[in-house]
């Protein structure tokens, strides 16, 4: 199993939505999981 960590305050939950859908594409398994503490309301 691999693991991609993506750290800071920028939201990146576009690039991380992009990088799972190119991923699965190649038939890899994909789970997104955000952990971000900042909520826009």
């Amino acid at each position: 199993m691999k693991k991609i960590g993506f750290i800071g305050a920028y939201d990146k939950i576009d690039l991380m939505m992009y990088i799972g859908k190119i991923l699965t594409t190649l038939k890899q398994k994909v789970l997104i999981v955000d952990a971000t503490i900042i909520r826009k309301s």
